[in-house]
C-alpha cells in the first residue's frame, strides 16, 4: 500500500508518527512524508521517501522561537502561521503531492488542518493523528487546555461549559481562516473546530487508553492505538556510577524547546543534591550544560535517549510533554510533572488522576522541590500504579494497532469497500 504522511516540526508530534511510518515500511509499504526540512534526516532514516512543502511555510526551531518571541504567545504563532493561517498553502501541497503520487491513504498531523482538507479534496481514506492525549470535547471529559480534573459536581460540569465556550471564542479567527480555505476548496464550513475531526475516517489517539481520562461516549471514528514508542537500545548511555551504587536513579528532563527552564534547572540541580540519590539531568539542545554548576553526585548532561535510561530509573522529573511521560509509564517509573505550557497541563493532570506521580509548581524553590523528591520515592504507591499502567501499554504495543488501523483505511480503498 501507499502512504502519505504530512507533519511539521513542534516538540512532540513527530516522533510518534515516524515511529508509525517507519513500522509501515518494515512491513512492505510505501511511505512518503510532507514534512519540515529539520526532519528530513529523521524521515529518511526510517526508510520513508522525505517530500517538501513547497507552498506551506516551514520553520527551523531557531526560527521558530524567534517568531514566538515576536508575537503574544506561543499559542498565537502556532495558530496563525501553522494551524489556520497558511491553511490552503498546506492544502495545495497535498494536492500538488497525490497528483504525481497517488496514494491509498493520507495520514495528518492534527496541527495540520488544512493539510486534512487536501486529502478531503482528494477524496481518498485519511486519518487525523493526535500525538498526546484526546482533546476534543466529550461527555465527561474536562475542558482542555487548563489541567482540570474530570468534573465530579455540577460546579465542575458548568466550568467546564464556561471554558469551552471560551474556547471556541479564542478558536473563532482560526475557524473563520480555516473555513476560508474549505470554501476555497469546495468543501462545506465548520460550525466549530472539533467537527474537523469528523472529517477524517479515523482520528488515531497515540496514547494509551489506561492513561487518558475515560469519556462517556466517543465518536465512532475514535481509535486508541497506544503509543508509539522507539525500541530501548541497550548500551546507548553510560553510567557515571559504579554498579556498585545502589542509591535511587532520578531522570530529569525538561522541554527540548525554549520554555524558559533555566532557573527551574538551577533549582532542580540544588534540590537533588541535597539528596541522597543519583541524579541524571537532561538539558536539552538548546541549554549548554557548563552554565550550570556541577555538583558531586549530579550528572548534567546536554542529550541522553531518556527512554533507555527510564528502565533503570526509580523517578523521573519531567515537563509533562506527552513523550516523555508516556515513556516514563512504559518503563513503569513514577513522576514528579512540573508543567511549563502547551498542553503539558493536561498531560500532568492525568499522571495525577491515575496516581502516577504528581504535580510541583514551576516556582517551586529547592527546597519545595527536595521535599516532594524524598516523598514520592518513600511513597510506594505511585511506583505501583506506574507498573500496573506499564502492563497495560506493554500489551497495547504488542498489538501494533496504529499500523493495523492505517492498511484497514488502505484495504477499504482498494476493495471498494465502505469505510466505517
Amino acid at each position: 500500500m501507499r502512504f502519505l504522511f504530512a507533519l511539521p516540526d513542534l516538540a512532540g508530534n513527530s516522533p510518534p508518527i515516524l515511529e508509525v511510518g517507519r513500522r509501515l515500511v518494515a512491513r512492505g509499504h510505501a511511505v512518503r512524508m510532507l514534512a519540515w526540512p529539520a526532519l528530513r534526516e529523521a524521515v529518511e532514516n526510517r526508510g520513508c521517501t522525505y517530500v517538501p512543502f513547497n507552498h506551506a511555510p516551514v520553520f527551523d526551531r531557531a526560527e521558530k522561537e524567534r517568531m514566538e518571541e515576536k508575537g503574544p504567545n506561543k499559542m498565537a504563532f502556532l495558530l496563525d502561521h501553522i494551524m489556520f493561517g497558511p491553511a490552503s498553502a498546506y492544502a495545495r501541497d497535498v494536492l500538488e503531492e497525490l497528483e504525481g503520487h497517488a496514494a491509498d491513504v493520507a495520514a495528518i498531523d492534527m496541527t495540520l488542518p488544512g493539510a486534512l482538507c487536501g486529502a478531503e479534496v482528494a477524496g481518498i481514506p485519511r486519518a487525523l493523528l493526535l500525538h498526546s492525549v484526546y482533546l476534543y470535547p466529550a461527555p465527561g471529559l474536562p475542558a482542555f487546555g487548563m489541567g482540570f480534573l474530570p468534573a465530579r459536581t455540577w460546579l465542575g460540569r458548568t466550568r467546564d461549559a464556561v471554558m469551552r465556550a471560551v474556547f471556541d471564542r479564542f478558536m473563532a479567527r482560526g475557524l473563520r481562516t480555516l473555513n476560508e480555505a474549505r470554501e476555497e476548496l469546495e468543501l462545506g464550513s465548520l460550525s466549530r473546530l472539533d467537527a474537523l475531526s469528523g472529517c477524517a475516517h479515523r482520528v488515531l489517539v497515540m496514547t494509551s487508553r489506561a492513561y487518558d481520562f475515560e469519556a462517556d461516549e466517543l465518536p465512532p471514528n475514535v481509535r486508541y492505538v497506544g503509543p508509539q514508542l522507539e525500541t530501548v537500545t541497550p548500551g546507548r548511555w553510560k553510567s557515571p556510577w559504579p554498579p556498585s551504587d545502589t542509591r535511587p536513579l532520578v531522570l530529569v528532563g525538561l522541554s527540548t524547546d525554549q520554555m524558559g527552564q533555566v532557573p527551574l534547572l538551577r533549582n532542580l540541580i540544588r534540590a537533588l543534591d541535597e539528596l541522597d540519590v543519583r541524579a541524571l539531568v537532561t538539558t536539552g539542545p538548546g541549554i549548554d550544560p557548563t552554565i550550570f554548576d556541577t555538583p558531586n553526585d549530579v550528572a548534567i548532561r546536554q542529550f541522553v535517549p531518556h527512554q533507555d535510561v527510564m528502565p533503570e530509573a526509580d523517578l523521573v522529573i519531567t515537563h509533562a510533554g506527552h513523550g516523555t511521560v508516556i515513556r516514563a509509564l512504559a518503563a513503569g517509573v513514577p513522576m514528579i510533572c512540573i508543567p511549563l505550557g502547551r498542553d503539558q497541563y493536561d498531560v500532568a493532570a492525568r499522571v495525577v488522576w491515575r496516581g502516577a506521580g504528581c504535580k510541583l509548581s514551576s516556582r517551586a524553590g529547592s527546597k519545595a522541590i527536595s521535599r516532594r523528591v524524598a516523598s514520592v520515592l518513600e511513597d510506594r504507591r505511585y511506583g505501583e500504579v506506574a507498573r500496573e499502567l506499564s502492563a497495560s501499554i506493554s500489551r497495547e504495543t504488542r498489538q501494533n494497532l496504529a499500523v493495523l488501523e492505517l492498511e484497514t483505511l488502505g484495504a477499504n480503498k482498494t476493495s471498494g469497500g465502505d469505510i466505517h
